[in-house]
């Protein structure tokens, strides 16, 4: 690209937004042609995301609301725990997306292992930032919770100890992914080998976490419980959801400024050109 172009480009902001859509694709394509991979073009995905982004966060923000409203100053004091356990509507929920998540990883994962489409790899590595963040939040609220009901903030629980080991198993792929991104979907297939060690501890040992209190045959939490519970979970849903677009858009943004950058020729700098130019 000539440096006159350059020029007339700037002169015709339309003519920059087209040309840098073409980069952008073209910095994050693989070579093939199949019709999902065409959706997962950057162009497409920051066109839908900034559509979505401005109500995914009313949303979330009203479902905070509702969900905190209702835990805190609706449901009733437990009588055994008494206002300690209104900390388990964020524990649970957290609990439940660092789960999720990882499957979600896990199909990420399955897609760049299959296709090495990039969008799949920077999909991976947000999910394995966003999945170790709520496998903190779980540990974190869970030791508050334990301090007044254990008597301690750890214990070496079976369940406890099998969330520690999804926060490192977060922890490697994210750094595989960023060293060594082809091995790194191999060690999160391995690493889905502990979920069903997390979600089955309980019954196969004794621990001091009390069996799922929820299943597919029902629940023995009251509604005024499950409701803030459910609500605090769907917005964690879609916070993730929202930040996973937000990191998204700000890969694809960074891929496609340093696309632009290399597209363009050295322009003299202007000192020197002044000096030349008094000589």
């Amino acid at each position: 690209m000539k440096v006159e172009n350059v020029f007339h480009m700037l002169k015709k902001p339309h003519l920059i937004r087209s040309d840098s859509t073409l980069i952008r694709d073209a910095a994050f394509s693989n070579g093939s042609s199949e019709s999902y991979v065409s959706f997962l073009q950057p162009s497409r995905i920051m066109r839908y995301s900034a559509l979505l982004v401005p109500i995914l966060w009313y949303i979330c923000l009203f479902l905070s609301a509702l969900g905190l409203y209702l835990g805190i100053w609706v449901a009733p004091s437990d009588f055994q725990q008494g206002e300690n356990y209104r900390i388990l509507f964020i524990h649970v929920p957290s609990a439940w997306m660092s789960v999720l998540l990882y499957f979600l990883l896990t199909l990420t994962s399955a897609g760049f292992f299959f296709n090495k489409h990039p969008i799949f790899i920077y999909g991976s590595r947000i999910l394995c930032a966003i999945g170790a963040l709520f496998t903190c939040l779980t540990l974190l609220t869970g030791s508050l919770w334990g301090k007044p009901m254990w008597g301690t903030f750890w214990v070496w629980d079976a369940r406890l100890t099998s969330v520690l080991i999804l926060l490192f198993i977060y922890l490697g792929a994210m750094l595989l992914y960023k060293w060594s991104p082809d091995v790194a979907p191999l060690f999160v297939f391995i690493g889905l080998l502990n979920i069903p060690i997390i979600k089955f501890s309980v019954n196969w040992w004794n621990t001091l976490h009390q069996p799922s209190s929820i299943s597919q045959f029902g629940t023995e939490i009251h509604i005024s419980m499950l409701v803030p519970m459910n609500a605090l979970f769907f917005q964690f849903l879609l916070l993730v959801f929202l930040l996973f677009l937000l990191e998204l858009r700000r890969e694809i943004h960074n891929r496609t400024i340093n696309s632009l950058v290399q597209s363009f020729p050295m322009v003299p700098n202007l000192k020197s050109r002044n000096k030349l130019s008094s000589i």
